[in-house]
């Protein structure tokens, strides 16, 4: 971005290096603010419209809703064995927190806002801080980042971590490059519309 920003008059995000002190002050608001989502509790996992989520954590499914952390857990691991545990609360999760969304103010370190709520909705207790373990940036990007936010969130959730990282090595096709691809039931409905749209446009095209 800085490259850009030099070169053309394309308007993007300014970058900056945060210090340990800003970064470690970033952290623990994150948590306050977490804190506070936590206090919203429901009794249904569910979106925020009460309809289905957008799970993300490259599963690229929609979900629900539904009455219990049980259905929720048996749809998620498709039917799989899985050792998240069905006795979590709900609670309300943005569900997709990570860097990328949260904009500082880089004079005072405040964070000015959290955008990107799409996927927000009510989810068992673990779920945001699982989500940010998994969208983590990479060393090169942010190194320490990790070992950083995982110093100072009062919830860690290490066990859940590990098992959904399980469930996703079961339930999700890797491509023969070894990157993940979408669940398998969701791969031939995808592919059959593709293709009706490719000979739609064959079709007009005359080819």
């Amino acid at each position: 971005m800085e490259f850009i920003a030099k070169t053309t008059t394309i308007p993007v995000p300014k970058v900056f290096e945060a210090g340990e002190d800003q970064k470690t002050n970033i952290c623990l608001q994150i948590d306050g603010y977490l804190a506070q989502l936590r206090k919203l509790t429901g009794d249904r996992i569910m979106a925020v419209d009460g309809g289905a989520l957008d799970v993300g954590l490259y599963q690229k499914r929609w979900l629900g809703p539904f009455n219990s952390v049980k259905e929720f857990h048996h749809s998620l691991a498709q039917g799989e064995p899985n050792n998240l545990g069905d006795d979590h609360t709900i609670h309300f999760a943005h569900a997709d927190l990570a860097p990328r969304i949260i904009i500082v103010d880089e004079n005072t370190g405040r964070i000015n806002a959290i955008v990107d709520w799409e996927r927000a909705g009510w989810y068992p207790e673990y779920w945001d801080f699982v989500q940010m373990d998994y969208d983590r940036p990479t060393m090169r990007e942010m190194g320490g980042y990790t070992k950083l936010w995982k110093s100072f969130f009062t919830h860690i959730y290490a066990d859940e971590r590990s098992a959904m990282m399980d469930l996703n090595q079961r339930t999700v096709v890797p491509y023969p490059d070894g990157n993940l691809l979408e669940p398998l039931p969701d791969i031939l409905p995808s592919f059959a519309s593709h293709a009706k749209q490719l000979q739609k446009s064959f079709e007009i095209l005359n080819l």
